[in-house]
């Protein structure tokens, strides 16, 4: 598959970097993967200002999308940007079960108020990351490096890819998509 999608990237003119093993299995974490991808390119004295990562898992971003953290880099002075979308679950309605005993994972949350009262939260969509190339330290843990910022997408936008049903999710918005002829920057 590997090889798959680096000929379809050559293809349109892209260059292409294969992770070493380590870096491509489930395990991995994708900011290790930059990291080695920056110190490549910092060997071949190619080192780039900015990175912007578009990962595959969430295929419903749009051009605007990428734009949009793009200017807010440009015009708003922020060393990183990522997108998010509203939380599915509020962390002030999370639990935690220790030995069978269900206990509220915040500590002095209280799970029963009404959705309106409770504080607004947000998660990573994965759709979109910026990020100043200098400031991934090795040490770094975070794409949200520096001065971070965030853009917003909508929920029907933010869907993520990480078992069959998101797939089989991402594939029936794809289709009402078609049918309601949304423009094709969607893809």
């Amino acid at each position: 598959m590997t090889r798959r999608l680096a000929s379809v990237g050559l293809a349109h003119g892209a260059e292409t970097y294969a992770r070493p093993p380590h870096l491509a299995t489930d395990e991995a974490l994708v900011i290790d993967a930059l990291k080695d991808l920056l110190h490549t390119l910092q060997a071949e004295h190619e080192p780039p200002e900015w990175v912007v990562l578009l990962e595959p898992t969430c295929p419903l971003r749009t051009a605007d999308d990428v734009r949009e953290c793009l200017k807010l880099v440009a015009e708003g002075g922020y060393d990183s940007v990522a997108t998010f979308k509203e939380a599915e679950l509020n962390p002030h309605r999370a639990w935690r079960l220790t030995e069978g005993v269900p206990e509220v994972f915040i500590d002095g949350a209280i799970p029963w108020l009404p959705r309106q009262k409770l504080p607004n939260a947000y998660q990573l969509n994965g759709a979109v990351y910026v990020f100043r190339a200098g400031l991934l330290a090795p040490e770094t843990k975070s794409l949200l490096v520096g001065r971070p910022g965030a853009v917003l997408m909508p929920r029907e936008r933010s869907q993520d890819i990480d078992d069959n049903l998101d797939f089989t999710i991402v594939e029936a918005l794809l289709k009402q998509y078609n049918h309601e002829q949304i423009p094709a920057t969607i893809a």
